[in-house]
């Protein structure tokens, strides 16, 4: 059940993060997207945009998955092991 609870929670937060983003492209000038960089990965097609969204979607809900997995296993606070995580898979992604 708490895995279940997990992944839906890390799409749902992926969702969101997807959602405002151009919001964040608008303010901050940037025209860097997440959905963009994921979908055109795919398809240079019209379709990049549905297709990058599942992607983003679906690779929150995969991070869901494994903070609960480490949240079981090691003892650090919740909300530190996902800074943590979340933390590495930006450096560990942001060269790609």
């Amino acid at each position: 059940m708490a895995y279940g609870r997990s992944a839906v929670a890390g799409g749902a937060a992926a969702a969101v993060w997807a959602l405002q983003q151009p919001l964040d492209q608008r303010l901050l000038r940037c025209d860097y997207s997440d959905v963009a960089v994921l979908g055109k990965a795919v398809t240079r097609g019209r379709g990049w945009r549905p297709l990058g969204l599942a992607m983003h979607v679906g690779n929150g809900a995969l991070f869901g998955l494994v903070f609960e997995h480490a949240r079981r296993r090691v003892d650090v606070r919740p909300r530190r092991l996902a800074l943590g995580m979340a933390l590495i898979e930006h450096v560990a992604l942001y060269p790609l």
